[in-house]
């Protein structure tokens, strides 16, 4: 019974810390968004939408939830 629980334990550390990785690419994300203005928006367009391709951006997001639903079934299972 111990082992599971540590076992359980691991996994929801991966995912808080999966999550946590996704939100700090997110936050990077979102600060390039804030640098566009009217006069760069071309250039700040391209720099935006590489860090989104470069980070999996979309992709990330989905893992997210998935990471999420696992991280609800083990904390429900406990």
């Amino acid at each position: 019974m111990q082992s599971e629980k540590l076992a359980s334990l691991g996994v929801l550390s991966a995912g808080i810390v999966g999550l946590r990785i996704l939100i700090e690419h997110i936050v990077k994300v979102v600060e390039e968004m804030e640098k566009i203005t009217p006069d760069n928006f071309i250039e700040q367009l391209a720099i935006f939408q590489e860090m989104k391709a470069k980070i999996a951006f979309y992709e990330r997001i989905e893992l997210s939830k998935k990471v999420l639903e696992d991280i609800i079934i083990e904390v429900e299972y406990q």
